[in-house]
């Protein structure tokens, strides 16, 4: 069955044969991006497994290929690598599927090639300018038309209140979830796309949209359907196909059609996990986490958890500890959003612990893990604990942001009504303990 042949595709793995041998080798190529396959000549690499050993620094050959070796390191070991800034020529160059080298492993297979694309520095900033104007008039259209359809309710004579209550909350969560960085994300994410290695559906796709289609209209090019079908087929189709069901769900997602998005990576999902001897498990993880992301926006959080701890398993089995702090984290806010306080405050410690073991005490998304913390020692009915993580939230917000941004506002604002809510239980356990000397404290 050639389809067994597939997979470690969404990391820029080639899979030439079946062979399977423990390698402490690294074998890859770096290419241009939608260049025809033109290879990088004379970029430097190196690389560091599991943050213990580093291979030698290597540069590309005339094909573009190098080789890492790490004598002491065993398959499934992550490997951070690092690209330099300019080829052989004095092209300045930056990497262009960059999500794919921060899952990039150690493969278990001695004829694995780990594909690096890259481009002239900047030759994608013109293109996600233009793919922005799209995708934004894109998303205000798919607004309007919720706005229309609360319109045709009103106007009824006999009218819905039940629909239109829905449609009204539906169309303030949508507007919450529009931000011009997530729209310019998914630009930059369409000015990557490799052209080399995309299907002909999504060539057309990204015809379309250049042509000044929006994604509403572009998107009938990616089809759900024959995509799926061709999971079924040979590598490179398969390949191709991932891509493009990926490329749909980036599309739906933008335009706020969450279950077409949702769709798309179920087809995906599916199709990994029924070959999970053959790909890396932290693939399988990232779909798992979108999969999570996208319930969420539906406000469906029960399932939002349920794919959440598929990822973190995953995570946490192969020491993920980054990836992991932001699962633990979104899981602490799902539980919360459920009602479940004890396991929105266990997820919400664990996540804290992590993130401070990783990164910087000033960095910025601190501020954000105090605020859950606190929010889940309040309904845990722990409000001077809540008050404490809430000050440092506040501490924080206040070296890193200036007075009048929403950050700073709302932890600073958290941290205020906190500090009275324990005043209060404060008062009222003194209040109990003198009308009532012998007893123990009152228990929240």
């Amino acid at each position: 069955m050639k389809h067994i042949l597939l997979l470690l595709l969404g990391w820029g793995w080639a899979t030439l044969a079946l062979a399977q041998s423990p390698n402490p080798l690294l074998k890859g190529v770096i290419v241009y991006q939608s260049s025809g396959r033109q290879p990088a000549v004379g970029v430097s690499i190196t690389g560091t497994v599991q943050g213990l050993e580093k291979a030698t620094p290597t540069h590309t050959n005339a094909d573009g290929q190098y080789q890492l070796e790490f004598p002491k390191a065993r398959p499934g070991w992550r490997v951070a690598l690092t690209v330099g800034a300019e080829d052989k020529a004095g092209q300045a160059i930056e990497v262009v599927n960059r999500s794919e080298l921060a899952q990039c492993v150690l493969p278990n297979r001695a004829d694995a090639v780990f594909k690096i694309v890259v481009c002239p520095k900047g030759a994608r900033d013109l293109a996600a300018e233009r793919y922005y104007n799209i995708i934004l008039k894109s998303t205000d259209a798919a607004l309007q038309r919720k706005n229309e359809q609360i319109d045709r309710l009103l106007q009824r004579r006999e009218r819905d209140y039940a629909s239109i209550g829905y449609l009204s909350q539906e169309l303030a969560r949508l507007q919450q979830q529009v931000d011009s960085v997530a729209i310019y994300r998914e630009a930059w994410r369409l000015a990557s796309i490799n052209k080399d290695e995309a299907s002909e559906r999504t060539l057309d796709y990204l015809r379309r949209i250049e042509a000044g289609e929006t994604i509403q209209e572009a998107r009938q090019a990616l089809d759900i359907e024959a995509a799926t079908q061709q999971l079924q087929e040979e590598l490179a189709r398969v390949q191709s196909a991932i891509k493009e069901l990926d490329t749909r769900a980036h599309a739906s997602t933008t335009i706020l059609d969450y279950r077409d998005a949702l769709a798309c990576l179920d087809s995906t999902v599916r199709h990994l996990e029924a070959h999970q001897d053959l790909i890396s498990p932290l693939l399988v993880a990232d779909y798992h986490h979108r999969i999570a992301q996208l319930y969420e926006r539906l406000a469906a959080y029960d399932q939002a958890v349920v794919y959440g701890t598929k990822a973190t398993e995953q995570w946490q089995r192969y020491h993920q500890d980054s990836l992991l702090a932001e699962g633990y984290h979104d899981l602490s806010r799902w539980h919360l959003q459920l009602g479940q306080a004890s396991e929105g405050l266990a997820y919400g410690q664990q996540a804290l612990a992590l993130f401070e073991g990783v990164y910087p005490c000033d960095h910025p998304r601190l501020v954000r893990f105090y605020h859950t913390l606190a929010l889940a020692q309040r309904y845990r009915h722990r409000y001077a604990a809540a008050e404490r993580t809430a000050r440092r939230a506040c501490a924080l917000a206040e070296r890193l942001y200036s007075d009048d941004q929403v950050d700073r506002l709302d932890a600073c604002g958290q941290a205020a009504a906190f500090a009275v809510e324990a005043t209060q239980e404060n008062t009222r356990q003194a209040d109990y303990l003198g009308l009532y000397p012998h007893l123990e404290p009152l228990k929240p």
